[in-house]
């Protein structure tokens, strides 16, 4: 009896043992961190991946300044960043989290790409300005409105297209002889339109507000010198504009100025574009 006690001890020890080893060997699970928290917080919040439009403001600063309004919104793999257009093309970085951001073009205006964790908080940043004898950091807060996001068409390959430009107004408008349409030019994925239109007498064009383009260091488009011909064979010299176009088949602002010096404010759009021959 005392050799079958004795053995039932040493089992049960030796079972005790092993459990307890077994225990020991399993990796314990990793508690979620505020990191961890945030990361599925921003992939809960982002869209599809894809290109969106969505309606943006801005605070800080004197004012003489502004962004494009809507800004393009990129997803890719689930983390979202905005391109941020300035009026300005004098801003030199960005400064968002910490982490310094360069331009990827200063041409119609000093143009970023920053990340976004997500549409509904403001977004505080740091702009670095050279318009000033010195430059200057300037903090700014851009406010997005998640109800605005809108997702764009399929994007067109690079090329070159014919497409109706259509205007809020019988003063402003493409000339008869093109037909309601421009030239569409397509390019790692950015869209211009360049539009003919009935005289010289609109000198400058502005993608965005009328009171935007009067501010210090708005990007004004510039006129070219245009050749259109009418059905009877008469020629013409108008102007023509290059406008960038941030997305097809939606309304943007395009902010005119005439030879009077005044600005007004218009809506145009962009659509059914086809290939040229």
């Amino acid at each position: 009896m005392k050799k079958l006690l004795t053995t039932m001890m040493i089992l049960g020890m030796l079972t005790s043992l092993l459990t307890a080893g077994t225990w020991a060997s399993e990796e314990p699970e990793k508690p979620e961190t505020a990191d961890t928290q945030a990361e599925a917080a921003v992939l809960e919040a982002a869209p599809d991946d894809g290109t969106y439009t969505v309606e943006v403001t801005m605070e800080g600063g004197s004012g003489k300044a502004s962004i494009q309004s809507p800004a393009k919104i990129l997803v890719k793999d689930g983390q979202m960043s905005a391109v941020i257009v300035w009026s300005s093309d004098k801003y030199d970085y960005m400064i968002v989290d910490g982490v310094q951001y360069d331009p990827v073009t200063t041409e119609g205006g000093s143009t970023f790409e920053i990340p976004v964790a997500g549409l509904e908080e403001p977004l505080p940043v740091i702009g670095d300005t050279t318009a000033m004898s010195q430059p200057h950091e300037i903090e700014y807060t851009f406010t997005f409105d998640p109800a605005s996001l809108t997702p764009l068409a399929a994007v067109l390959e690079d090329g070159v297209y014919t497409a109706e430009f259509t205007t809020d107004s019988s003063m402003f408008h493409v000339n008869e002889a093109n037909e309601g349409k421009g030239v569409l030019t397509v390019k790692d994925g950015e869209m211009t339109i360049h539009v003919s239109l009935v005289s010289k007498k609109i000198v400058n064009l502005y993608p965005g507000l009328a009171a935007d383009a009067e501010k210090e260091g708005a990007e004004l488009l510039e006129p070219t010198v245009d050749t259109v011909t009418y059905s009877d064979g008469y020629t013409e010299e108008v102007y023509g504009f290059d406008v960038p176009v941030p997305a097809l088949d939606e309304e943007f602002n395009l902010a005119n100025l005439g030879t009077k010096g005044e600005w007004y404010d218009h809506k145009v759009s962009v659509s059914n574009p086809e290939p040229m021959e």
